[in-house]
């Protein structure tokens, strides 16, 4: 009976996998057949498509000021609609089986015949020796593949170790402390960065040309050692290793916690390329999270980019607040203090929550007028304030918010007071959210400069630092000397060279905002 059984069950076992070899036999036929009768078509319809993308990307006026690979997008752009068609002829002449009906019937009426045979009718030479030649173009796309390939990688770990030797250059800064006396009387300083560095994606380098994107990293490195918490707007992950390049390197100095806001191919509409905000922080950063904004402008390059707001929640140091509001001194601060009114306790307040963000772009010439994008960007601002009040709906933490607004809180460039689009902006944040209790933020930027508004990009003021101390444990204050500010980081004089023309040695075309909050320091049983 066992013989019997083994038998039977060995002859499903041939009868299933002859079935299976035979379908995948026949499907095989089929789809070689499809390819061979209509891959004319389909070369066709692929080099459409293509050129209708490219035709698209085109569009956009961000695209046709660009450059890639230092060459200028509005001189590639006929080339590359010229190559396309010779590129899918050649793929469906070397594609096409040998003894195809089809593809000589092609080669014999299109112009493949005329580029591929002899003038007297012949069979040309390509024709002739098909076979080998299809081998040896194999051999050389195979064997350029994996040069591309091993450059790549190999350009990517050079980078990486660049950027660590630069941060071990300089990690004696991070011994700087601040005095005892100082922390004891005005509490622990927590040292923040927002800067939108302009590290596009590579290829994407503006219209004055190379914009020296790992060089000016490396110059910024150092200026870096002494932060606790930087967030970052424009440094793309997209098709290079930039950013995890300065992860690494930002290890060194201590910020060993790290995320970022990623992209989204399989979403309507796709985003190609990621949002280019990150975040990294010297403290544990226990759960993080993000948005896409729903709303954008679908002409513009920003449709294909994940532009949306990037969250942390950051474990703030040990504290104590029960004798807060009788041993700290207040007097230490100046009278523009933003702090709770009512201090949690540890378990209630535990943490820092930072939200980083980067808003529709396009109020430049040859857009359209500022109120279309304003209006997209309250919506976006709406769409992060119902995404703050969810995140923060299970802890009384104070909540930081930063980044590229895009929205001109300035009137003019000689006007510094506060624009419609600024109270517009601010009146939409202290809304309530669809859920949630409503936040009610200070904006510290304003506050450092007496109610003005500093300019940060091209005459505007649109780099905000928004803070609601809620019932944590942070203090915030706008006039002690740097406690917020607005600064601009510029190439050394070793090594000068302009890279923005609008702007004098200039890291970037817009400023950092930099920033050192207080958690209160109060010793056990004092």
């Amino acid at each position: 009976m066992e013989s019997d059984a083994s038998t039977y069950a060995t002859q499903v076992c041939i009868g299933l996998a002859s079935a299976v070899s035979h379908a995948v036999e026949r499907w095989s036929t089929w789809w070689r057949k499809w390819i061979t009768q209509r891959g004319c078509w389909l070369a066709l319809g692929v080099t459409v498509i293509s050129e209708l993308l490219l035709a698209l990307f085109f569009s956009f006026q961000q695209v046709r000021k660009a450059t890639l690979l230092g060459v200028s997008v509005r001189k590639l752009f006929p080339v590359l609609m010229l190559t396309l068609p010779a590129a899918s002829l050649g793929l469906v002449y070397f594609g096409a089986r040998a003894n195809s009906d089809s593809s000589e019937a092609f080669l014999d009426s299109g112009a493949a015949y005329f580029f591929l045979s002899n003038t007297g009718g012949g069979r040309g030479f390509l024709q002739t020796h098909r076979t080998k030649v299809n081998i040896v173009a194999l051999a050389f796309g195979l064997a350029l593949l994996l040069l591309g390939a091993a450059t790549l990688v190999n350009s990517y770990r050079r980078r990486t170790r660049e950027y660590i030797a630069v941060a071990r250059q300089h990690r004696a800064r991070l011994f700087a402390d601040p005095a005892l006396d100082d922390v004891c009387s005005r509490g622990l300083p927590v040292r923040l960065l927002s800067y939108n560095i302009c590290v596009r994606p590579p290829g994407v380098s503006g219209s004055s040309g190379d914009d020296l994107k790992d060089e000016r990293l490396k110059l910024l490195l150092p200026e870096l050692a002494s932060f606790d918490i930087i967030c970052f707007q424009e440094l793309f992950d997209a098709y290079s290793n930039r950013r995890s390049a300065m992860q690494a390197a930002l290890k060194e100095y201590g910020l060993r916690h790290h995320v970022y806001l990623p992209k989204r191919i399989l979403g309507i509409p796709p985003k190609f390329v990621d949002g280019g905000v990150s975040i990294f922080s010297r403290f544990p950063i226990v759960a993080w999270d993000y948005i896409h904004y729903r709303n954008v402008v679908y002409h513009t390059i920003d449709a294909l980019v994940g532009k949306g707001v990037l969250y942390a929640r950051i474990e703030l140091p040990v504290y104590w607040p029960a004798d807060f509001p009788r041993k700290w001194n207040r007097s230490a601060f100046p009278s523009s203090t933003v702090q709770a009114k009512r201090v949690e306790s540890q378990t209630n307040a535990r943490y820092l929550h930072i939200f980083s963000t980067h808003m529709q772009a396009g109020d430049r010439p040859g857009y359209e007028p500022e109120a279309y994008h304003a209006e997209i960007r309250f919506h976006q601002a709406e769409e992060m304030r119902d995404f703050i009040a969810r995140k923060v709906a299970d802890d009384a933490g104070p909540v930081l918010i930063t980044g590229d607004f895009n929205i001109n809180a300035r009137i003019s460039p000689e006007n510094p007071h506060e624009s419609r689009w600024y109270r517009e902006l601010m009146q939409r944040f202290g809304s309530a959210p669809r859920q949630g209790a409503a936040l009610q933020v200070v904006d510290l930027v304003s506050l450092a400069h007496s109610g003005m508004h500093p300019i940060t990009d091209d005459g505007k003021c649109i780099d905000y630092l928004l803070f609601d101390p809620r019932q944590g444990p942070v203090i915030a204050h706008g006039d002690e000397n740097g406690a917020v500010r607005i600064y601009r980081y510029t190439v050394p004089e070793a090594a000068r060279t302009r890279i923005f023309p609008e702007e004098d040695f200039s890291l970037s075309d817009h400023s950092a905002v930099l920033a050192r909050l207080r958690i209160p320091v109060a010793w056990p049983n004092s």
